[in-house]
């Protein structure tokens, strides 16, 4: 090797440096610009859909509900680790000559879809979990959070008609079918859809909103037992078991027969 390939190399190596650096730096400020936005809707939404008045949701007007938070720092969590860990499971050594603005749109039907469907299990949760008592009382010094208003959660009694709240229900249906329909389709020729980055980005994004999900159903399950249903006049708690249980066969029935067909565990999630 003569001494200008030897120059052509470090340079080489040089630049492949500064870009690892460089997208380094891109991505954090991406995920802490989401992490914002995340905290963002996470407060409006428990502004406007204050959960009971409970330990751990917050004991009075204007606390903090701790496990709404929790709930929404383990789905960025899930949302962060799908996207950066999940692997493929092909080692397909491919590469698209496409213009540099579609490695910002693939990004963003992941980080979109993502955050919305974030938003609307939170609002579902919220809604299930929705004070419903004519007065909220106050707390202790440990739910009063004076420094981080953002934090705390409304002073309002929503008033959810039932009609809305079977919409969300129908809308939480449809999506879990359509994640596992597009899963199914992606699953279904894994190989030559791995070399698109675009249909990668479609696959994660519905694997997340599946976890969300499962995330949403077991925060219901765990935390449903605070709601005093006594006070709700339109519904009961048996009402909403039944609810939990259809999505809950519904999800673990299609999860099956998809998984089943295409000999994969748990949607072809693969970490490893």
């Amino acid at each position: 090797m003569d001494i200008n390939q030897e120059d052509g190399l470090i340079d080489t190596i040089k630049n492949q440096k500064q870009d690892t650096k460089s997208s380094g730096v891109l991505s954090t400020i991406k995920w802490i610009l989401y992490f914002i936005l995340l905290c963002y809707f996470t407060s409006v939404t428990i502004h406007g859909i204050p959960p009971v008045d409970k330990n751990g949701l917050g004991i009075g007007a204007k606390t903090v509900p701790w496990l709404i938070w929790g709930f929404a720092l383990l789905c960025y969590f899930v949302i962060l680790l799908n996207k950066v860990f999940l692997k493929k499971n092909y080692n397909i050594d491919y590469t698209e000559n496409n213009s540099w603005y579609i490695g910002y749109i693939n990004e963003s039907i992941y980080l979109i879809v993502t955050l919305f469907s974030y938003i609307f299990a939170l609002g579902y949760l919220c809604m299930k979990l929705r004070n419903r008592e004519s007065s909220m009382y106050g707390g202790g010094i440990k739910d009063d959070f004076t420094s981080l208003p953002f934090l705390r959660k409304g002073d309002n009694i929503p008033k959810i008609s039932r009609s809305l709240r079977y919409f969300m229900f129908i809308g939480a249906f449809l999506i879990i079918l359509n994640c596992i329909t597009n899963i199914y389709l992606y699953l279904k020729n894994r190989q030559e859809n791995e070399k698109n980055e675009t249909l990668n980005s479609i696959y994660k994004s519905q694997t997340t909103v599946l976890l969300i999900i499962i995330i949403t159903l077991i925060a219901l399950l765990l935390l449903g037992g605070k709601v005093d249903w006594a006070n709700e006049k339109s519904t009961s708690a048996s009402e909403e078991i039944f609810k939990w249980i259809i999505m809950t066969v519904i999800l673990l029935t299609v999860g099956i027969m998809v998984n089943k067909d295409l000999g994969t565990w748990f949607f072809g999630i693969n970490y490893f």
